[in-house]
């Protein structure tokens, strides 16, 4: 886990560089958790729902988990490349990255992905975001039932159940109201 790991500093200028070496546009700019080590960016935050465009999710990249919209859990023990909800605004400010502007101010953020790993998720995408929610979906429902709030939550289910068709055809289960 990251908590290990010393906290690396650099000037703005090297950030921006870095960015850029990985040669892919704004939108595919490319982080890695340091919780869970999900490679992100403003392209995956928009596809969880983070916001509707880079504008809208520009102060989420490299700082907050795309698990945070996904319904993850924490962190794991171990990283096993599936999001959190890990953030670095949060009290623990576990983080592997510090930039530092021309005025000395600090920011915190996650790792830059190498250009590799940037290039991989602009191709693949969210390719790990169907088998997810289909997870979440599934957990999800049957506590609803256990908790027995299916007619509060039925607009919810309804949407879910709805994806769940969308992503794999089939529907195993079936929230109805009471």
């Amino acid at each position: 886990m990251s908590a290990t790991k010393p906290i690396r500093r650099i000037p703005f200028q090297q950030f921006l560089d870095e960015l850029k070496a990985q040669g892919v546009p704004r939108r595919h700019l490319a982080f890695r958790c340091p919780m869970c080590g999900t490679v992100q960016s403003m392209d995956t935050l928009i596809a969880v729902g983070a916001g509707s465009d880079e504008e809208s999710v520009e102060g989420y990249v490299g700082f907050s988990c795309v698990g945070r919209w996904t319904g993850a859990g924490s962190p794991r023990k171990e990283p096993d490349g599936r999001p959190c909800n890990w953030t670095l605004g949060g009290l623990l400010q576990i983080r592997e990255l510090e930039v530092v502007t021309d005025d000395g101010e600090v920011h915190h953020r996650f790792e830059i992905a190498t250009p590799a790993e940037a290039k991989t998720l602009m191709e693949e995408g969210c390719a790990w975001l169907p088998r997810y929610r289909v997870e979440f979906f599934n957990r999800w429902a049957s506590k609803w039932q256990e908790w027995e709030m299916e007619p509060v939550l039925m607009p919810v289910a309804q949407s879910l159940v709805a994806e769940r068709t969308q992503i794999d055809g089939t529907i195993e289960r079936r929230i109805v109201p009471a």
